[in-house]
């Protein structure tokens, strides 16, 4: 929002070379924005931080993996441990995408007076018991299941898809909303502002929707033939 001000109306990079750390709380950090913090907070360092309701802090990214991988939520922050697990339970490979768990620091009670809600997502650690030695039961503590569907690189960095209750099912396949709508906004200039959902079509599950605002209508093939280059058919 600062950087939303007539650029006359803005500090210079010399008032403010004495902020040290600027973090993100969960918002979307957009290309743009490194741009402008760089130009104007010239000695910063920029972490971008992922949280949760249920659990106040969860990953960070470091400032250094910033140009290099912008569009992950980082690792574990310190006293906290996360793992990506699929529906059977075991921890995902890399690249596989499976729901995040975050165990450790920064876990909250529970949901005031929701027990449907506290229960949804708070869960006992046997949770993971398909991944971490849990000592013969002896282990007793409380993770949360986020319902953010991620996976992890080779190198162990985290990627966000897409919320448990936004995720598309259509022929057999799941499909995130979010990674449709970044290849729309970094591919199709001409697109303003988007979003992708599902609709019900009993022979595939769902139908995968696209409405957007832009100065004029785009004709649909050349949306289409666009977002074939960067994602495969079923999406």
């Amino acid at each position: 929002m600062m950087f939303d001000e007539d650029s006359h109306r803005l500090p210079s990079p010399a008032q403010l070379e004495n902020v040290r750390v600027i973090t993100s709380s969960g918002g979307n950090v957009t290309a743009s924005m490194i741009e402008q913090i760089e130009t104007y907070f010239t000695n910063a360092k920029f972490y971008s931080m992922s949280g949760h309701t249920e659990a106040f802090r969860s990953a960070y990214l470091d400032p250094s993996q910033l140009k290099i991988r912008p569009n992950s939520i980082g690792k574990a922050i310190p006293d906290v441990d996360l793992y990506v697990i699929n529906e059977d339970g075991y921890e995902c490979k890399p690249r596989e995408v499976g729901q995040l768990i975050h165990r450790g620091a920064g876990i909250y009670k529970g949901f005031w007076n929701s027990k449907e809600d506290t229960d949804n997502s708070f869960k006992s650690i046997k949770i993971l018991e398909n991944v971490i030695d849990l000592g013969n039961g002896l282990i007793d503590e409380v993770v949360v299941a986020t319902g953010d569907y991620v996976y992890k690189d080779e190198e162990g960095y985290i990627f966000f898809v897409s919320r448990h209750d936004d995720m598309i099912k259509t022929s057999g396949y799941r499909i995130s909303p979010l990674e449709i709508e970044t290849v729309v906004y970094n591919n199709i200039s001409e697109i303003k502002e988007c979003a992708v959902f599902g609709i019900e079509n009993e022979k595939i599950e769902e139908e995968v929707v696209l409405v957007y605002s832009g100065a004029n209508e785009l004709p649909k093939n050349e949306i289409i033939f666009e977002i074939k280059k960067h994602l495969p058919t079923y999406m």
